[in-house]
């Protein structure tokens, strides 16, 4: 590790909580998202990882970044206190092979809270955030085959289906010849029983519907688009080949009472899909 990282490292231990897993989590992710942190990143994070030892020199892009926190956590996250970076193997050769990371988010206040997080932490200009418009028209910032690789987190359920159509055409525009996508959505089944444990009404492809964000919404209101699995993978399969698909499953029994929905049989959070551009 090179000196500039390993004061990074020192200062995002002094600021943001020291070897307190708890004390950082709740700095740098939003109250409510356990399910991130010990379901989804221990899938989604090793398989960024593994690409990415792959590749030299590598632009990559999150898109529907938040507050960039996938990009921070990855590129200079310490890993005995972030479950998902101990899952990762080689992760400093995956490191020092990004040479621009850039995240893209169309909310300006959390597009402001990542800029705040860079720049409390001094990371150097290999990590960035822009504020892009994430709908049907609005290309990303990036050239023809310009990227190796793109990934995104819990992004896709938040277009409707036209978006989402044009979101992966312009993700295939931007990649390089086999580039790949890898991403995170919430599992439909999951979202089906979620949303009926307060409402009486089913859910139908392409319904739109608010969902409340943090333990009490005090994070806002934010909107879904209902799609099931074989609508997703009918989009995913114009312009990419699906490599795997893995389930999302907790990690450790510790949150079984505070969030059962985490655990609910047969039912795993989200998926984990790896693309390859086709």
């Amino acid at each position: 590790m090179g000196n500039t990282a390993r004061s990074q490292k020192i200062v995002m231990r002094k600021i943001y909580g020291g070897k307190n897993w708890s004390k950082l989590w709740s700095i740098l992710e939003q109250n409510g998202n356990i399910g991130i942190d010990y379901c989804i990143n221990p899938i989604l994070y090793p398989q960024i990882c593994n690409q990415l030892n792959k590749i030299k020199d590598a632009h990559v892009a999150d898109f529907g970044a938040g507050t960039n926190i996938l990009a921070i956590q990855f590129l200079f996250g310490y890993e005995e206190n972030i479950p998902a970076l101990k899952m990762c193997r080689h992760l400093e050769k995956a490191r020092e092979n990004i040479i621009r990371f850039t995240g893209l988010e169309q909310s300006l206040n959390l597009v402001k809270e990542a800029k705040k997080y860079h720049r409390d932490l001094v990371f150097s200009d290999k990590i960035n955030i822009r504020k892009t418009l994430l709908v049907e028209g609005n290309g990303s910032p990036f050239k023809n085959q310009s990227l190796d690789l793109a990934v995104s987190r819990n992004f896709i359920m938040h277009l409707s289906i036209d978006d989402l159509i044009f979101h992966f055409d312009d993700v295939a525009r931007v990649l390089k010849s086999g580039g790949r996508y890898i991403f995170a959505v919430l599992n439909p089944d999951y979202e089906l029983h979620k949303y009926q444990e307060t409402h009486s009404k089913i859910l139908k492809n392409g319904e739109r519907y608010a969902f409340m964000h943090g333990n009490n919404g005090e994070n806002g209101t934010f909107y879904h688009h209902y799609k099931t699995l074989e609508q997703y993978e009918k989009i995913f399969n114009n312009n990419f080949k699906i490599v795997s698909k893995k389930p999302c499953l907790p990690i450790t029994n510790d949150f079984k009472k505070t969030h059962a929905r985490y655990y609910w049989k047969n039912c795993p959070m989200s998926f984990v899909y790896e693309l390859q551009k086709i």
